[in-house]
């Protein structure tokens, strides 16, 4: 039994070819017989029939009909692919000029009023239905404008510009993307001069990430009409997408700017300046982006233009964040929201469910983060955008690690990285291995983090990317801290934290700022961490998320002496990253002002004891430090070697850390307790505090000795280090 058109269909998309080839046998006489070769081809999703040949067939010298055929299908692939064959469509109707001119300037009811009246007088004209294809596209009603395609490659006459127009579009609209892009280039070949089918292709090279024969091929429209509407923008946006910002503003977005007033078009106006916010937040000049944002936002309330206006909301709902100011940035989402609904875009939906997972992270409720994370990929997935899937991989591989699964977070982070690799978006890439580097440094496996960190800050000094150069910088402070060189880290990192609090983004001035406040308490400077606290009280109180919150509260316990309790000890650590980090600091600060007060630390010990430390490794450090120490005082001596074997092992894959004099104050003791001379241990231990000291101002020095002294042994952390 045959199959029918939609069978054959589908046969044609499963086996992704363009066309079928469907000899049929009939009977032409009592003992005579017809072959018919009917070809069907595939556009998009509808299927085209066309009998290419019916002759006499002798089963003696069957393979004359097949060649005969053969060479008549060779013929019309030839002329299927050869651009001299594409004509000119008859001169259209001058309703036309004018649909085009609404299409144009963004005035879509207009163009479609316009339209309906033109297609109600001209039912079966192929151009026609080629512009309503065109519209409902602008307005990404997907679905009518494959009819209104389907239509256009009814009626358009074969081999001209229509045809092979709407051909294109369905195989784009279809997915098909070897036989779009051929489609495309044959028009941009028979027809050089036609501008419009040049800014078809680049949007095709758009969505398909081909952002490098994007730029050019939009140099060659502006070449021959440097008024064009959309060329400039498209440019600015092609530029960006390579990082390369300052020349996106410059040379590109600024002309759509003139451009769009100059002929006095509104939508295109809009446009342009939403984009001139989208790079200057990137390039973290945020008063700037406000503002382009509320100038377009304004202009697109002003013309009824849904989909910008959710767009921009979008954007200032992104700047709000930045400034803890979580109740506008919400409402601008929820807006954008119902403007997506109202609109089907489902695009538009996943980047809002993405926002409100910012949203939910900025505020530390992590698992609330994950399911929006979730439901934007669920949606990216179906969509077929790697950029964005990329994206909301990147942000659920993040959550995973702030909720303590190592496992699932890497997971997504590598498929996050192999898409931006693949679609060669540089400022993806750093921002996915920052992350990774992140578990390579709370795993110590701080030479690789170095390395790695290191070249993400080249990378994003090359995109002239601020926010990258902020991360990658202050991690690489971070390591050098932990590495001893105290001076050039706080220089440094106080650096960034001034940067952040001019360019007021919360975020940045918490996260260094109570970084500052925690190296000051690890080197004893009390007055130096409650200066910074005093500094940082009032925004966090303000605008601070939980977590900032939280760690701000604890370093102010730390300075009114107030200690984790027994109680506090006995429960279980959070399943947060950050709040884990708070449960071990307490224990460890407390454990260390008992010993201080010659109190025993056993019941601080067997909290620690329960701790995962995997992404926790300096942590787990200073818990060995303490857990030799207790050893140490009791006489522990097998328990105690092993521990420094322990500390031992985990040093030498760190590659140093500042505390790790220490272990060897404590060997030197034990030295003295087997009776050894260890001339060479006090040496040593001489050598490491004294390049720790050099790393401090001259009136820091006595401080920080006596800080380290929480335990007390038969030394003196001076003597040892020769101070006075």
């Amino acid at each position: 039994m045959p199959l029918d058109e939609q069978k054959l269909a589908l046969v044609a998309d499963l086996l992704n070819v363009s066309y079928l080839i469907a000899p049929q046998l009939y009977p032409s006489g009592s003992e005579q017989r017809d072959i018919k070769f009917n070809v069907y081809q595939l556009e998009g999703h509808t299927l085209q029939k066309n009998t290419l040949l019916t002759s006499d067939f002798n089963q003696a010298n069957w393979q004359q009909s097949v060649s005969s055929f053969t060479e008549r299908f060779s013929q019309q692939l030839q002329l299927s692919t050869e651009v001299k064959a594409l004509q000119v469509d008859p001169q259209p109707a001058g309703e036309l000029f004018i649909v085009k001119s609404f299409l144009q300037k963004g005035e879509f009811e207009k163009a479609q009023t316009s339209l309906s009246q033109f297609l109600a007088k001209h039912p079966n004209s192929g151009l026609g239905w080629l512009l309503q294809g065109e519209l409902l596209l602008a307005t990404q009603q997907f679905f009518d404008a494959e009819n209104a395609y389907n239509q256009a490659l009814k009626f358009a006459e074969d081999k001209t510009y229509t045809a092979k127009f709407a051909s294109a579009r369905l195989n784009d609209l279809a997915g098909k993307a070897e036989q779009a892009q051929a489609d495309y280039a044959a028009l941009v070949k028979a027809f050089p001069y036609d501008v419009e089918l040049k800014i078809a292709l680049a949007e095709f090279y758009f969505l398909t990430e081909q952002h490098q024969k994007m730029e050019a091929l939009l140099l060659e429209v502006v070449n021959l009409d440097p008024y064009h509407p959309d060329a400039w923008f498209m440019l600015g946006r092609a530029a960006f997408l390579q990082g390369q910002y300052q020349k996106a503003v410059d040379e590109y977005f600024v002309k759509a700017l003139v451009t769009a007033k100059k002929s006095k078009n509104a939508y295109q106006e809009g446009e342009a300046l939403n984009a001139f916010g989208v790079v200057y937040n990137q390039l973290g000049e945020i008063d700037l982006a406000f503002d382009y944002y509320r100038q377009a936002l304004a202009i697109r309330e002003n013309i009824d233009d849904i989909a910008g206006m959710a767009t921009t909301m979008g954007n200032l709902s992104s700047l709000h964040l930045a400034k803890a100011q979580y109740t506008e940035a919400e409402r601008y989402l929820q807006q954008s929201i119902s403007l997506y609904e109202q609109l089907g875009d489902q695009e538009g939906l996943s980047h809002t469910f993405n926002e409100l997972g910012v949203l939910e992270e900025e505020q530390a409720l992590y698992q609330k983060a994950l399911e929006y994370y979730q439901q934007g990929l669920d949606i990216r997935m179906t969509l077929g955008n790697q950029m964005l899937q990329a994206e909301s991989m990147n942000n659920i591989g993040f959550m995973y690690f702030m909720l303590l699964n190592k496992k699932h977070a890497l997971v997504y982070w590598r498929q996050a990285e192999q898409l931006y690799q693949g679609i060669q978006y540089p400022l993806g890439i750093i921002h996915v291995r920052q992350n990774l580097w992140q578990i390579e440094l709370a795993q110590g496996n701080w030479r690789n983090a170095y390395h790695l960190f290191n070249n993400t800050l080249a990378d994003a000094k090359q995109l002239n990317s601020t926010f990258e150069q902020w991360v990658s910088r202050s991690y690489l402070s971070k390591l050098t801290f932990l590495q001893g060189s105290f001076a050039n880290s706080i220089t440094e990192l106080s650096a960034i934290y001034e940067q952040a609090k001019l360019l007021q983004d919360i975020r940045a001035m918490s996260e260094f700022g109570l970084w500052l406040v925690d190296w000051s308490y690890q080197l004893g400077d009390i007055t130096g961490a409650a200066s910074t606290i005093a500094s940082l009280k009032q925004d966090i109180a303000d605008k601070g998320n939980r977590e900032y919150v939280s760690r701000l509260a604890f370093y102010s316990e730390l300075i009114t002496g107030e200690m984790i309790t027994q109680q506090q000890m006995s429960e279980p650590m959070s399943k947060d990253h950050s709040q884990g980090a708070i449960y071990i600091a307490k224990l460890i600060y407390a454990a260390r002002e008992a010993l201080r007060q010659q109190q025993d630390i056993s019941a601080h010990l067997a909290a620690l004891g329960n701790v995962d430390f995997t992404l926790y490794q300096y942590a787990y450090l200073e818990y060995l430090e303490l857990l030799a120490v207790q050893q140490f005082m009791q006489q522990q001596w097998p328990d105690f070697q092993a521990t420094l074997k322990q500390a031992d092992i985990l040093l030498r894959k760190m590659g140093g850390y500042w505390r790790s004099f220490q272990f060897d104050r404590l060997r030197v003791q034990f030295a003295y307790h087997n009776e050894q001379a260890p001339s060479s241990l006090k040496a040593k231990l001489n050598s490491e505090l004294n390049t720790l000291l050099a790393n401090l101002p001259k009136d820091r020095k006595a401080e920080f000795l006596n800080y380290q002294s929480y335990f007390q042994l038969d030394d003196s952390l001076q003597d040892l280090a020769g101070y006075e």
